[in-house]
């Protein structure tokens, strides 16, 4: 069972692509805006800072409500059976 889903999301790209614009209000409760510090350019992407400022936004927000974390992307394939 999950109780917690969250998605990080760079907040400058929240704001140039929010859910609404593409129909997708159902989701925006799970979308938690992160603050990057580096470069907001499409190039440069910095995926580390997400991952990072993500796991940081973890703890301080929801270290005490989980046995554990995970963190997957939109390739990630999950068999839950074998999370226990």
């Amino acid at each position: 069972k999950v109780d917690v889903l969250r998605f990080y999301v760079h907040e400058k790209q929240l704001a140039l692509h929010h859910p609404s614009a593409y129909g997708l209000e159902d989701i925006e409760p799970y979308l938690e805006p992160i603050p990057m510090q580096r470069s907001d350019r499409l190039v440069e992407r910095n995926i580390w800072e997400k991952m990072w400022r993500g796991w940081l936004n973890t703890a301080r927000k929801y270290l005490n409500d989980a046995d554990w974390f995970m963190k997957a992307d939109i390739d990630t394939f999950l068999v839950v059976d074998n999370v226990k």
